[in-house]
């Protein structure tokens, strides 16, 4: 795609002129310098910036999230979110769990390849820049988000728990039960995951109806059904289940 052509497209995607002077990223390392108005080459592909995602959690709404970027793919039109490598490891809190979290593009891009068409996932792809960094380009989802829908609904928490909470869990499980399998399946370097494990909370088996202490997900690289394995830590008991 020529400058001129790429100028043309941002007119009538956006129907505002370009800038007067069109900057185009082939290197985006330094996301920080990659500002709305700038343009990304990826794998031959184009993206007009629009500007950073914020933060919705973790207690810090509102923050840009400045390796999160809105733009608009100069080929389709069509909205989307563009994820820049960046490496971090940080804490989260879930009831009396801390989670250690660690920011992976090699595994987020695994992980997007195995979930396309799932639609409980996120669906998007990889192309890597000039220097080879794997930059996500997700779909951007149309709508407003769980958590603004829950909290906007207009009834006492009685009523929400009785009516509305039956189905929105049933949907919250179903969700879980499909990043369980994921879990399970995701490659881990070269080979699928042999002798990690995802071990699972005891509140959020209880939840599922599992009643073993202690849950492990195991998918053994020998067994070649690829069955999922429920296993009873503490007392040593193996159970398939699907």
């Amino acid at each position: 795609m020529t400058e001129q052509q790429i100028r043309e497209r941002i007119r009538s995607f956006t129907h505002f002129a370009p800038p007067a002077r069109l900057r185009i990223v082939t290197d985006t390392s330094e996301f920080m310098s990659i500002q709305a108005g700038d343009v990304l080459e990826l794998n031959g592909r184009f993206f007009l910036i629009r500007g950073e995602e914020m933060e919705g959690r973790f207690g810090l709404d509102g923050e840009p999230k400045f390796w999160v970027k809105k733009a608009i793919d100069l080929e389709s039109g069509q909205p989307k979110v563009i994820k820049l490598v960046f490496h971090e490891t940080f804490l989260m809190r879930l009831g009396e769990y801390d989670i250690r979290c660690l920011r992976s593009p090699t595994k987020e891009s695994r992980i997007l390849d195995k979930v396309r068409h799932h639609p409980h996932f996120m669906q998007g792809i990889t192309l890597p820049d000039q220097v080879g960094n794997p930059v996500r380009v997700i779909d951007k989802v149309q709508g407003t988000r769980f958590y603004d829908y829950i909290h906007d609904i207009d009834m006492d928490h009685e009523q929400y728990f009785h009516e509305l909470f039956p189905s929105v869990f049933s949907n919250v499980v179903s969700c879980i039960s499909d990043d369980i399998g994921l879990c399970t399946s995701v490659q881990s370097g070269n080979d699928y995951c042999r002798e990690r494990y995802c071990k699972l909370p005891v509140s959020l088996c209880h939840l599922l109806g599992w009643s073993e202490s202690s849950v492990y997900l195991h998918r053994s690289p020998t067994d070649s059904s690829r069955s999922r394995r429920r296993i009873d830590h503490h007392a040593g008991i193996q159970r398939y289940f699907e």
